[in-house]
């Protein structure tokens, strides 16, 4: 006797675009640095992660990423790199949906964002500024959502 057993959807994620949302270098003080560089320039990356849902099943999640390169205080360049991708998803719950467009799409952009920073800052004149191989944004994702819940509602 043969039993029919339907087997269960699996979550499906589709990549449907990938762009260059926002782009800005400055680099106002490259003559300065050029002339007399800096022995040991300090550098901070930071990440942020916004999800947006379309029309048609489409979500935009937006990878943003501020790269600010100091010498004594004083800026040598500042990066700001919003990376987009139009994702597809589908078979999965609202919990895992927001945990997928925070986690997994970021992690899915982030090679590209990484190869963009580094050609920047390279053709600008500059060493060229390598990011880690992996970035954690399933800690960033946590972050971000503890601060959501340990906010004052307002109102209250």
């Amino acid at each position: 006797m043969a039993e029919t057993q339907e087997k269960p959807k699996g979550i499906n994620l589709a990549v449907g675009a990938q762009y260059i949302k926002d782009l800005s270098f400055e680099n106002s003080h490259f003559l300065t640095h050029i002339q007399s560089p800096p022995a040991q320039p300090e550098t901070d990356v930071k990440f942020d992660v916004q999800s947006t849902p379309l029309e048609d099943g489409k979500t935009e999640v937006v990878l943003r990423l501020v790269g600010t390169v100091k010498s004594q205080d004083k800026p040598i360049y500042i990066l700001d790199l919003s990376y987009a991708g139009l994702f597809i998803l589908s078979g999965a719950t609202q919990s895992m949906a927001e945990d997928i467009f925070m986690v997994e799409c970021p992690r899915i952009l982030f090679p590209f964002v990484r190869g963009i920073v580094t050609n920047i800052t390279q053709d600008s004149g500059f060493p060229p500024l390598y990011l880690a191989p992996a970035i954690d944004f399933a800690s960033i994702w946590h972050q971000k959502k503890s601060k959501k819940t340990d906010a004052p509602e307002k109102g209250a």
